[in-house]
């Protein structure tokens, strides 16, 4: 028997809502629930709650979004007619991220790391990855992967990448006298040194508001099965 989990933004009624509807609706169709070790996860609210439980996925993952949902494979008004399909679909394996400082993992992502001043005043950035260096000082910078790549980085500048991709960007913010440009690489691990006017953001959640030093971003052991629509 297939078993499923389902996740939902608690701060979202209709989330709720979806969320007891959908595990009926499997339920009903041979599948079991199964909070501990499913063979699919299925994440219901916008493309922020997927990021809220990345440490909670497991087996393959749909999202189940809003109208607005740039990630959602569905949405909670088309769900019914496509879920089982999908289930039966191929995934593609996404990175997950972590931030290190020293020997410390900080934090992990799948979506976008940003520095950026915390003052309004220009931060100062070092960028080391593949033998290459960008330095400068501005608004801050993005580091996305090719799931994130459409979102603050590309808004920034950066490229747009496949989610086959196994290239990240490396996308300045806003640097004085654009002297420093968006660059896409394969290296598998970047290091990031910023100013102490300088907060760390992960997939939306603030992870230090004073975060100068150095930085390493690396791919850790884990990726997500994301279904294909």
């Amino acid at each position: 028997m297939t078993s499923f989990n389902v996740l939902a933004n608690l701060k979202k009624r209709w989330a709720v809502r979806l969320r007891d509807a959908v595990k009926k609706f499997l339920q009903s169709r041979g599948f079991a629930w199964d909070s501990a070790n499913p063979e699919y996860t299925i994440v219901i609210g916008g493309d922020g709650t997927l990021y809220y439980y990345l440490d909670e996925l497991e087996g393959k993952v749909l999202l189940i979004g809003s109208e607005s949902s740039y990630r959602a494979q569905l949405n909670r008004k088309n769900w019914r007619k496509g879920i089982l399909k999908l289930l039966h679909a191929k995934y593609i394996p996404l990175p997950v991220m972590q931030i290190k400082k020293g020997n410390r993992v900080l934090t992990h992502f799948m979506n976008d790391a940003v520095f950026h001043s915390n003052n309004y005043c220009v931060a100062r950035i070092k960028c080391l990855f593949n033998g290459n260096k960008i330095e400068f000082r501005g608004d801050g910078l993005v580091i996305a992967t090719p799931f994130g790549s459409t979102a603050y980085s590309y808004s920034a500048g950066g490229a747009s990448l496949s989610l086959r991709s196994k290239m990240l960007c490396i996308t300045p913010i806003s640097p004085c006298f654009r002297s420093a440009s968006p660059a896409t690489t394969k290296c598998k691990k970047i290091i990031v040194s910023a100013s102490k006017n300088t907060c760390l953001v992960a997939d939306g959640r603030v992870i230090s508001r004073n975060a100068g030093g150095r930085y390493v971003i690396m791919y850790s052991r884990k990726c997500i099965k994301y279904l294909q629509r």
